[in-house]
This record gives structure tokens, sequence and C-alpha cells, in this order.
């Protein structure tokens, strides 16, 4: 309970939404660092695992729970992050399989068709790069001789 001696030590806090909205990592990382604050020299240890049973103020119990179930939203959030990185690199990795497949093709006709139109009197190749990264940073360019 926040007293006159000590008011700027009290925050206000709140329960932990019961709607499956989470919020971002960062803001759950940002939360977690504000609910430690105040706990950095409260041993736990000292007061035994049950917090309901401890003589702690009302405020670092409610404080404790907050920052468990931040954590717990940290951690699902931080599972989330992980799966939908490792959808994106199986979908870059499928997206570039499909361009390098669409290159060769094009490449090994492109001169024959180029001739056509041409009448014999030229060469034309696609250039670019089998590296990934590179590949969507320049891209292909078309060479005519």
């Amino acid at each position: 309970m926040c007293t006159a001696i000590a008011p700027d030590n009290c925050l206000a806090f709140t329960h932990a939404p019961s709607s499956p909205t989470w919020p971002t990592v960062a803001a759950a990382q940002r939360r977690q660092k504000v609910l430690q604050a105040p706990r950095e020299s409260w041993k736990p240890s000292a007061y035994g695992n049950n917090l309901s049973s401890c003589s702690l103020p009302q405020e670092d119990v409610a404080a404790a729970r907050e920052l468990e179930a931040a954590a717990v939203q940290q951690a699902e959030l931080q599972r989330q992050l992980d799966g939908a990185a490792a959808a994106r690199e199986e979908l870059q990795a499928a997206r570039f399989a499909r361009l390098s497949h669409a290159l060769a093709t094009v490449n090994r006709h492109l001169g024959r068709v180029y001739g056509d139109l041409t009448a014999g009197a030229g060469d034309a190749v696609l250039s670019y790069t089998p590296d990934r990264q590179l590949m969507f940073l320049h891209g292909a360019s078309l060479e005519v001789r």
C-alpha cells in the first residue's frame, strides 16, 4: 500500500488481460522491466515459494503475479515470432526455387528465340547470380550481342 513516506515507489498495477489479444514482444519486455524494477531488492527465497502465505505488501504480491503473467506472455510471443520467422524463411526458399527454375528455363530458350527474331544475327542470354540474397537485391539482366 502506498504511504505518504514513499509515494514515488508506488506503482499502479493492473491485471493481465483475459482476452486472447497479446501485446508485441517489445511491449511485453518493457512491461516485464517495469515490473521487475520494484522487485530488485526482494528475495523470494527468504519468504518461501508460496507468495500468498508471506507477509509481503499486496503491491508486491500483485507485482509478482503480474510479472509472471508478463513472462508467460513474452514466452508465447517469442514462440509465435520464431514460428513466423521459420514460415517466412520457408516461403522465401520456395520463392527463390521457383524463380531459379523459371530463369533457367528462359535462359535455355532465349538464345534460340532471339536468333529467330533477328534472323540469326544475334545472341541473347539472361545474366543473374545464383545467390539468393544477391539475386533479389540485383535482379537479372538481359545481355544481347
